[in-house]
């Protein structure tokens, strides 16, 4: 097939039509710049926006989509003609990033019983080793969330999100660094805090940065009050001077930066492809 074949029909059935871009958006319920990308073929239609094109154009998604249909003449009696129907499924990312998130909870768990378990200043060479790669199995989770989730259309807020999730990346490195060389109690908690107010503020904005679910509502109350108990946690963690309560506190704050990530997850869409099938049943739109 021809490349861009799609925006070439449909251009050409619009003007067949006696339309104008405008007009077509408009009852296609899409919005003009998206029209136009497909005419370009710079983007391509999803199933939903496919099926109202359509419709719109009072055509087949076979004649839309160019899938030749087999001459009536040579078609034996007893073959049932097949139809092309449209669908939507997550993009491949998605099962990949549910099996990072996997193995984020696991080296999440792990990291919680180390650090009841261990000194407080431990220099051993197997928490060092785990540490670090804790560190990339998190940074590879959220590559992978950004990757196989679905932006919003106001791209500021999405920008502005990968900001603030870079700068607390980068952040919580100079502070690793930074702890090395030595660190006063007063340097310590000032440090805490940009760190906790990043990673608040890029969680707080994380819902409105990508395209919600239909049930982000109901989810969305729970993720809040989950960001509500880690600054909690944290900001305790910072003032009690037991050990064990400090790590207790420390390493829960910790865990639920994955509980957080899972239940984000359920809040926004994934992306998704446009996947054609046969059938012998006509497509409903």
């Amino acid at each position: 097939m021809e490349e861009n074949f799609l925006g070439r029909q449909i251009a050409k059935l619009r003007f067949q039509k006696g339309l104008s871009q405008e007009s077509l958006a408009e009852k296609a319920e899409v919005s003009l710049q998206a029209l136009a990308a497909w005419e370009d073929g710079t983007a391509s239609p999803n199933a939903n926006e496919l099926a109202r094109l359509c419709t719109a154009l009072s055509v087949s998604a076979d004649k839309l989509l160019g899938t030749p249909a087999a001459p009536a003449k040579t078609q034996p009696a007893n073959t049932q003609q097949l139809y092309t129907h449209l669908t939507e499924r997550p993009i491949s990312a998605a099962d990949t990033f549910k099996k990072w998130l996997v193995v984020f909870a696991v080296f999440t768990g792990i990291d919680f019983l180390l650090t009841l378990i261990l000194p407080l200043e431990s220099d051993s060479l197997f928490y060092s080793l785990f540490s670090l790669a804790y560190s990339v199995v998190a940074l590879g989770s959220y590559i992978m969330f950004l990757v196989s989730k679905q932006p919003s259309e106001n791209r500021g807020l999405w920008i502005l999100f990968i900001v603030l999730l870079a700068a607390s990346f980068f952040a919580s490195i100079l502070f690793s660094i930074l702890a090395l060389t030595g660190l006063n109690l007063q340097g310590l908690i000032v440090w805490l805090f940009i760190l906790l107010g990043l990673d608040i503020a890029y969680e707080i904005l994380a819902p409105f940065a990508f395209k919600r679910t239909e049930e982000s509502d109901r989810v969305r109350v729970l993720y809040f009050v989950l960001i509500a108990l880690r600054f909690m946690l944290s900001f305790c963690s910072v003032f009690v001077s037991a050990v064990f309560a400090y790590k207790f506190l420390t390493a829960a704050a910790s865990a639920l930066n994955t509980v957080l990530l899972f239940v984000l997850s359920l809040c926004v869409d994934f992306k998704t492809e446009t996947v054609s099938y046969k059938s012998k049943h006509p497509p409903r739109y």
